[in-house]
This record gives structure tokens, sequence and C-alpha cells, in this order.
């Protein structure tokens, strides 16, 4: 089974990395920009993965708040 992870470098992004079981491909922002979806699809249509996990997160609350 072939694992996509997003957010690698998050919390739990990471814990999904360390799975064993998987073969896992973990990918975070300086891999694909997730504001161009298009690059995302395409990303998605080459790895060709049986499962994906969206862990990718904006954490930054008060930045969040003021946009």
């Amino acid at each position: 089974m072939k694992l996509l992870v997003t957010g690698k470098n998050g919390h739990i992004g990471w814990e999904l990395t360390q799975l064993s079981c998987h073969w896992v491909i973990a990918l975070d922002r300086r891999d694909v920009d997730y504001s161009q979806p298009h690059r995302l699809r395409d990303v998605v249509r080459e790895v060709k993965a049986d499962v994906i996990i969206n862990a990718a997160a904006y954490t930054d609350a008060d930045r969040a708040e003021a946009s």
C-alpha cells in the first residue's frame, strides 16, 4: 500500500511518516505549493497513492485571523 502524507513536518504528519508498514511518500510546503491546486493534483497523479492523508495545517492563529 502506498501512502501519501501532506504536512510531513507537523506533529501528525511526522508520526505518519514513521509508519514502517507502508510505503510512505511525505510532502511539505517546500515540496509542493498547497495554494496551487493544479500542482498538487499533478503530484497526486504522479505518485498514484492508494491512500492520501492531508495533515497539512496553518497553525498561526493570529495571522490567520488578520487575513
